[in-house]
Order: structure tokens, then C-alpha cells, then sequence
């Protein structure tokens, strides 16, 4: 059987929704939001204003609810270690725990606790960030603004949602670089 009873137009719609699909699928780089790349190589004392302006400059579709879960990766990092560390069998060497903090205590917490880890060549960092409010109509703002965030940190390689026993959906494994 051909192919000929499908339109011109029909052809052309799926062309343009099959190229807009990257071949790696959901570790596929994502292009920063304006807000992080704003947010970019800010060590000093402004950094810490960037967490309510992301949260407050994020799109209500690209909120992430309280089960969802997180995951990014810059191009280049082995798919090996990717997989270990969606695992666990990273062990994170630095707990930072987040829970009950403002989006702007939480964000300096963990801008400190990760520029530690880093000068101390830690690998792997375990985040807890909690799953935010049990009320379905609050948003969890610091697993939002880690999601956010933390890809816009040069030292930041990677991050996944932890195992159940590390804390799931409410914890992220983060993966650092070993350059300075």
C-alpha cells in the first residue's frame, strides 16, 4: 500500500514535529532560560538575588510539580556515569539539606556548601530540597529553583532525582566537575 493518501500538508507537519525530537531524548542539552544564563558565573554577592527572579520569571508550564522528577546533564559527560549516578552508586560525600529554607536561604546554602565541595574534590553531592507544601496548590519553590539554577553553574555537570533510599523525588544527586 503507498503512502500517497496522505497530504502535502500532513507530510509537512510531521516533518516539523519529528525535527523539533533531539536523538538522546531526555538528556538532550537544553538551551538556558534567560534568567540563567543571567545567572551565569555569579559567585558574588548578586548571585543571591537570582532566586526570586528565576522563580518569579518561570513560565507556569515549566514548573515542576512535587513528584516530578529531575534530571540534567551537560553534553560530554559519559552516559557510564550518568547512569551510576541515576543509581546512586555515586555516593554523594556532602549532604546539604534545604528543608523549610526561603528560596533565597536555600540558594545561598547551597551556593556555599557546593563551592566547599568543589574545593575540596568532592564528586558527588546529595541535595535534599524536600517535595515542597502537602497543599496541591502551593509549588514546590526550591526543587523549582534548583531545577533552574544549578544547570546554570559551571560546575554543576550533572544532577538526577536520588533513589527512595537517598530521599526520591524530594533529592537530587549532583554531579561536579573536577577542574578548578
Amino acid at each position: 500500500m503507498s503512502d500517497n493518501h496522505i497530504s502535502d500538508e500532513d507530510r509537512e507537519l510531521f516533518r516539523a514535529s519529528i525535527n523539533a525530537i533531539h536523538p538522546r531524548g531526555y538528556d538532550a542539552p537544553r538551551s538556558p532560560t534567560p534568567e540563567q544564563e543571567r545567572a551565569q558565573g555569579t559567585d558574588e554577592k548578586p548571585f543571591q538575588g537570582n532566586a526570586e527572579l528565576l522563580l518569579n520569571n518561570l513560565p507556569p508550564e515549566q514548573w515542576v510539580g512535587r513528584d516530578c522528577s529531575l534530571h540534567f546533564s551537560r553534553t560530554g559527560v559519559n552516559h557510564r556515569q550518568l547512569n551510576r549516578l541515576k543509581m546512586g552508586k555515586i555516593r554523594p560525600k556532602l549532604r546539604i539539606d534545604l528543608h523549610g529554607m526561603t528560596a533565597l536561604d536555600a540558594q545561598a546554602m547551597a551556593h556555599e556548601s557546593l563551592k566547599k565541595a568543589k574545593a575540596q574534590g568532592l564528586q558527588c553531592v546529595l541535595i535534599i530540597h524536600g517535595k515542597g507544601s502537602y497543599n496541591p496548590n502551593d509549588r514546590p519553590k526550591i526543587k523549582n529553583l534548583l531545577n533552574q539554577w544549578l544547570p546554570s553553574r559551571e560546575d554543576v555537570l550533572a544532577f538526577h532525582q536520588s533513589c527512595p533510599k537517598d530521599g526520591g523525588s524530594g533529592a537530587l544527586y549532583v554531579l561536579l566537575s573536577s577542574t578548578p
